[in-house]
């Protein structure tokens, strides 16, 4: 073993490398409660879980000039826990076995060992993709009550044609760990986001319908580019968005909002291949506000490019309500803004239950500028005129363009 060989002297680089050496899975704990890197560590080859089972966390620095945890396709059912990864040169964790089976689970990536302010990664805080080739999903990859904030690229960076079954729940994304204080990923400026699923990357859930499975995906204002979430590509069976806090965090009052829209789906369609016209899920109860900004207007949704198979149900953008009435949320331009299709604001059921709450946004509540547009079922606008609190969007409530 690792203490044998050296010992009872093991550093993590020598675990990693005795774990290197077998293929059976592993695990590695520490005594250590911080660890400064003076070198890169090894691709992890094979299976491990590292990390304490609870907090305190594990301080992993990488001094800035060191990368961050990579795991080999091979190493597909590995779990990483109750870690705080940051100043890595690159990404905090990255994953090749994006056909599934590894858990992140209790870490903080990006910020001090607080989680109260940033200590960036310079890439992605976690990279999430798949080897080429006809391979079939391994099982669920789990991003579970993280912290992942501060880094310079994406927050979570999902991408590649055989990425599938990641599951994002019970993160914070962009903010510090209690949702007060911005944190916002993307500081290296550019084109980076909360949340980025692209090249492809399909059946990816973020978020979920009971309140203790929702991500709070927040600040991520470092640039005017940057949306909280943000989706490209074709899709071979739909990403899903449901239950999340974007732009704001579960108190409703603190702006916290993304740098441009809450959610960004450019190009998105369903794959050739794929058994259903579905390729983008946003719905049902997803609560969206303060997104963009006076200077630089964004929608709280935008559905653009050749986008088409995209379904917009149950959520509230631009105006919530708790039990003390109505919340002004309301994004910096319209609340949905649609330029191709088929696209779908609304579904109109039996029980007009698959619609949207749209109020209190800085434009029209929806903007359609595009063809085979379907807006229906949705509530948009004061939903009581005679409140005090008026929640009508500044613009139109259905503003038409061309199409």
């Amino acid at each position: 073993s690792c203490q044998a060989a050296l010992t009872n002297q093991c550093t993590l680089r020598a675990a990693i490398q005795s774990a290197n050496n077998r293929s059976d899975a592993d695990n590695i704990d520490f005594t250590l409660m911080s660890i400064t890197l003076e070198n890169d560590l090894p691709v992890i080859l094979y299976p491990v879980t590292i990390g304490p089972d609870s907090p305190p966390r594990v301080d992993l620095n990488g001094a800035g000039s060191n990368s961050g945890l990579v795991l080999d396709e091979l190493a597909a059912g590995s779990v990483i826990r109750n870690l705080v990864i940051r100043n890595m040169s690159g990404n905090g964790i990255t994953l090749t076995t994006g056909t599934g089976g590894n858990a992140i689970q209790g870490c903080y990536i990006g910020t001090n060992p607080a989680g109260s302010a940033a200590s960036a990664n310079g890439g992605d805080g976690i990279s999430i993709s798949s080897p080429s080739g006809p391979l079939p999903p391994a099982g669920l990859t789990l991003v579970d009550d993280n912290v992942i904030s501060g880094n310079e690229g994406d927050g979570i960076d999902i991408f590649g044609p055989n990425t599938t079954l990641v599951t994002i729940i019970r993160n914070f994304i962009g903010t510090d760990r209690n949702g007060l204080l911005a944190v916002p990923n993307g500081s290296g400026g550019g084109d980076n986001h909360g949340i980025r699923i692209s090249a492809d990357a399909y059946g990816n859930i973020i978020g979920g319908t009971p309140p203790t499975q929702s991500n709070v995906i927040a600040g991520n204002d470092a640039t005017i580019f940057s949306d909280g979430i943000s989706v490209q590509g074709n899709a071979l069976l739909p990403n899903v968005i449901l239950g999340n806090f974007i732009g704001l965090t579960p108190a409703l009052v603190l702006d916290l909002g993304n740098g441009r829209a809450g959610i960004n789906a450019v190009d998105v369609r369903p794959h050739d291949d794929s058994p259903t016209e579905v390729a983008l899920l946003i719905g049902p109860t997803n609560v969206i506000g303060y997104n963009g900004s006076t200077d630089d207007p964004a929608p709280g949704i935008r559905i653009t490019g050749t986008s088409r198979g995209v379904y917009v149900f149950l959520n509230a953008i631009g105006v919530a309500e708790d039990p003390s009435g109505f919340i002004d949320l309301g994004n910096s331009g319209v609340g949905v803004e649609v330029t191709s299709g088929p696209s779908f604001v609304g579904i109109d059921d039996a029980d007009n239950l698959g619609g949207n709450f749209i109020g209190a946004n800085g434009g029209s509540g929806v903007e359609v500028t595009g063809n085979d547009i379907v807006v229906q079922g949705n509530l948009i606008g004061d939903p009581n005129p005679d409140d005090a609190f008026a929640m009508g969007n500044d613009g139109d409530g259905i503003k038409i363009a061309f199409g």
